[in-house]
This record gives C-alpha cells, structure tokens and sequence, in this order.
C-alpha cells in the first residue's frame, strides 16, 4: 500500500485527493499489525523531492493558500520532476528511505 506521509504536511491538496490522514512509518506500521497483517518492508518515497515539496508547502501556508498542488508545471520542468520521482524506483527496492512525502509498505495476512 502506499499512503500519504506526515501530518504535518497536511494541506488542501489531501482533501483534494480524499485523504483522511497522513502517517509516519511508525504508525503505518502499527495500524497494518493492528489489522492482522505481517508488515514485510516499509520505506518512505518521493525523497529526492521531498524538499522542494517542504519549500512549496511553506510558501503556500505564508501566502495563507489552502488550495491543492494540482496544477501542471511547464513541460521542462515537469520533465524533470517526473524524470526524479522516476528515478526513486531503483531506490526504494533497494534502500529504505529514511523520509519522504508518501509511504510504501508492503504486508502479508
């Protein structure tokens, strides 16, 4: 399962996206035994741009803007996002990631 990460990075683009919370890999962890399940691996992704999403959400809450993150970039510069996000895919089978905006956690009943 992948879930959004931190609640403290909670904004308008979660209630976009129907979400109704966001977790730390510890009480990802925690709900998934809670449930039944064997908890398998559990990482962090979307590290690479982790920062730059930290910048973007400061600068909306300073502007006091509640609104979503859903709006397209200029084609080079979505480019280039997704070529990193993209990137991560060699990462997170390979490293846990020790922060990012979203989790990865994979179980078993």
């Amino acid at each position: 399962m992948t879930v959004p990460a931190y609640q403290w990075l909670w904004s308008g683009h979660d209630e976009v996206l129907g979400h109704r919370r966001r977790y730390t890999a510890a009480e990802l962890r925690a709900a998934v035994e809670r449930a039944g399940f064997t908890v398998l691996r559990v990482s962090y992704f979307n590290t690479l741009l982790f920062p730059l999403l930290l910048a973007a959400r400061a600068a909306k809450r300073l502007r006091g803007d509640r609104g979503h993150d859903l709006r397209h970039s200029a084609a080079p510069i979505n480019w280039l996002l997704e070529r990193v996000f993209a990137f991560e895919r060699h990462l997170v089978p390979r490293v846990r990631l020790p922060f990012g905006s979203s989790l990865l956690l994979i179980g078993r009943r």
